[in-house]
């Protein structure tokens, strides 16, 4: 199923109404006039409408809950009525887990901690001048005040679609003790309510939050309507008709963007995806990004073919912004430069990134990982795309010619089940540390580690090094490392790199100079390269691509590099500097690569005499040309290619089998188009023609 957003479309908007009454003049000159005028200026597809605001406010008529004093008119079905004379789709939102007036009256159905203090955001208070929400609980009396809300507004209003925001229970990784969800709890389970997450916890609170919107869709069918539904923020997924994530960088991860929308790409499975970004510069500060900040954030989203929602928010009188207005219109032409491009294209990915949602709730630190792993891939602009738990199944992962996971500790048996036989039959797999040694439920796990390798025990140092074998050094006799685990191989394998022990064990006492130094190599393997079936894997008893992430070493890259080159080498793949992100997708018989000029400004954290914790914020604000980008496709019949405009572009044969396409001038973002190629073979993912004709080969050893 690929997307084709006829509903939702690409330019999107929402106007934020988080306004409480305490100053006053407070939305005194909102109207829907002015906010259609806004949206037609801006030339927007569809629009979020507030029903319903993080104070409990609604901006709809009804007799029966709380509304903002200075909006008495019915502001919500006037802006619906406006934008649809204007062709314009208008959707409703409305808060959940966030309604400041019945956390107030009730503030028993607030969330609790151990302690029964209320969960509440920016808690314990922090210096910051930002919203105090306190967290409803789904499983309180809340819920049923809530769905009453929701049944008065799809029975009074038409609309295609709800949103429906602050629907989580994990706030800060907190687990809420409320007397509702012990209560609960007991009902469904013999043993004591967990004072930690823990896999069955995991499944307690996605299965209270998608039951709240199995409720919401019983309403909406009562009403012999037909709305689409979608939530903010996390799992569970299931029950969304689409999928919707906020992707700030938040001025400290430019890659942030680009990895949220392919991981909600594979929690949609198909369905549409919109990425949530603001137009101010930090937190609704009431400021403006940099317009080339939000174009780059544009054509981040438009590569991976998702709708793009801005965030606005009029000034406290309800007027509007007319350089955020601005702003906005200019990085809208961003999408309509590359839809053309990307509209209806499916991803091509060659390497399956796995991202495991569940584990990571379990232990968040594993996300290190999975950073480090996405970093390495996006540097190295090989194609590539992420996978969620749910695609470790045969039928998904014969698409791929390689599998990663950085280090997924908790998996379900189905999943391990399928990696081993992914590999038996030929694929290739590359997993870290302890990978798949603990299940995600009660059952068993039918193998630790996929039965290649068994675990033995931590490392009894916190510091150590690998010495890669000599061919596999890259600029560094040692690596050093942070974790790593003792194991032993199930099966024959070749030694990549050896463990080596710190030269001494620090204590209060004793230690050498500022840091600890290689002492003697154990010849202990630390990383292997082993068959197993028709396929091959390696593994990395450190987590290599969380010291990727903690360390940015060229060397670390280079050596992870090695080990990825020596499972696969690709078929397609661009040739840039790593300020340039290349997303990779098929439209049609057309292979379209869309590249990402990046960030060029220098990052700066702290102070300079004095680092400490200081506060600090990289904000893209220019973009420097960058001259011959190349694409590189083997095993591929290409008949010309062009650019976003349509100018051709120049092609070399590098041999018989290989071309070389290149784009001389990259700017902020444009297009590597190649027509009607033949698709390459021995990606695995071959599709139409050459599964067609019955190609499938392989170039790996």
């Amino acid at each position: 199923m690929i997307p084709t957003y006829d509903q939702l479309g690409y330019k999107r908007l929402i106007v934020d109404y988080h306004f409480s009454d305490y100053v006053p003049g407070t939305l005194a000159n909102a109207n829907a006039a002015d906010y259609v005028n806004a949206c037609v200026e801006l030339g927007v597809d569809s629009v979020l409408v507030y029903a319903k605001d993080h104070w409990g406010n609604c901006y709809f008529t009804t007799p029966n809950y709380p509304r903002h004093p200075n909006v008495p008119q019915d502001l919500f079905g006037e802006v619906l009525a406006g934008l649809r004379e204007n062709d314009i789709v208008g959707f409703a939102y409305f808060s959940v887990g966030w309604d400041e007036h019945i956390a107030r009256r009730h503030p028993e159905w607030v969330m609790r901690a151990a302690d029964g203090t209320q969960i509440r955001r920016g808690a314990p208070i922090d210096d910051r001048v930002t919203g105090r929400w306190r967290y409803l609980c789904m499983n309180s009396p809340a819920r049923d005040y809530l769905l009453g809300q929701i049944e008065e507004l799809v029975t009074n209003y038409n609309f295609p679609a709800l949103f429906l925001d602050i629907l989580f229970m994990n706030p800060a990784g907190q687990i809420c003790h409320c007397a509702w969800c012990q209560e609960r709890w007991r009902g469904q389970h013999d043993i004591p309510f967990p004072a930690s997450y823990t896999p069955e916890y995991l499944t307690f609170i996605t299965g209270t939050l998608g039951r709240f919107q199995r409720d919401v869709k019983t309403i909406i069918t009562a009403s012999g309507k037909t709305i689409q539904i979608t939530h903010n923020f996390g799992l569970p997924f299931d029950d969304d008709d689409y999928v919707a994530f906020e992707f700030n960088a938040l001025g400290r991860n430019f890659l942030r963007g680009s990895a949220i929308a392919k991981i909600m790409r594979a929690e949609a499975a198909g369905r549409e995806v919109e990425l949530i970004g603001h137009r101010f510069n930090q937190d609704w500060d009431f400021t403006t990004k940099s317009p080339v900040l939000m174009r780059w954030e544009a054509a981040t989203v438009m590569a991976h073919n998702c709708a793009l929602m801005w965030v606005d928010q009029p000034h406290m009188d309800g007027s509007f912004d007319s350089a955020a207005l601005a702003t906005m219109k200019a990085s809208y032409q961003v999408v309509d430069d590359l839809a053309p491009h990307t509209r209806g294209s499916e991803p091509y990915a060659e390497i399956a990134l796995l991202y495991p949602a569940r584990s990571m709730r379990l232990d968040p630190d594993q996300e290190l990982d999975f950073v480090g792993a996405y970093r390495l891939l996006s540097e190295l602009h090989w194609p590539f795309d992420v996978i969620s738990e749910e695609q470790l199944n045969p039928e998904q992962l014969q698409s791929f010619r390689l599998l990663i996971i950085p280090y997924a500790r908790h998996l379900t048996p189905g999943a391990v089940t399928a990696v081993a036989e992914y590999v038996e039959s030929g694929g290739r797999l590359l997993f870290t540390y302890q990978t798949a040694t603990a299940g995600l439920s009660p059952d068993p796990l039918p193998t630790d580690s996929f039965g290649m390798v068994q675990i033995l025990g931590p490392g009894i140092h916190p510091a150590s090094f690998l010495r890669p074998l000599s061919k596999y050094r890259c600029g560094n006799d040692y690596l050093r490392v942070t974790d790593t685990i003792a194991f032993c191989a199930l099966t024959s394998t070749e030694t990549y790199a050896t463990l080596v022990e710190p030269n001494i064990t620090v204590t209060w006492d004793q230690w050498i100079s500022h840091n600890v130094a290689p002492g003697i190599d154990t010849d202990q393997p630390a990383v292997i390269h082993g068959a197993w079936g028709e396929g091959h894997f390696v593994y990395a008893a450190p987590r290599l691509f969380a010291e990727y992430g903690r360390q940015g070493l060229s060397s670390i890259a280079a050596f992870t590099t090695a080990l990825l080159s020596a499972l696969v080498e690709p078929v397609v793949w661009v040739e840039a500097p790593k300020s340039v992100e290349a997303t990779f997708n098929w439209q049609g018989d057309d292979l379209v690569v869309v590249l990402v000029n990046g960030i060029t400004n220098r990052p700066v954290r702290g102070g300079v005499m004095m680092l400490g914790d200081s506060p600090g914020y990289d904000a893209i604000d220019e973009i420097i040309p960058v001259h011959g980008i190349h694409l590189h496709v083997q095993r591929g019949f290409v008949i010309g290619a062009c650019d976003m405009r349509g100018n051709p572009l120049t092609i070399t044969l590098e041999s018989e089998t290989t071309s070389i396409i290149t784009l001389e001038r990259l700017e902020q973002y444009d297009v590597i188009r190649v027509p009607s190629l033949i698709r390459p073979s021995g990606t695995r993912n071959d599709t139409k023609k050459q599964i067609d004709s019955g190609e499938n080969s392989d170039v790996s050893a």
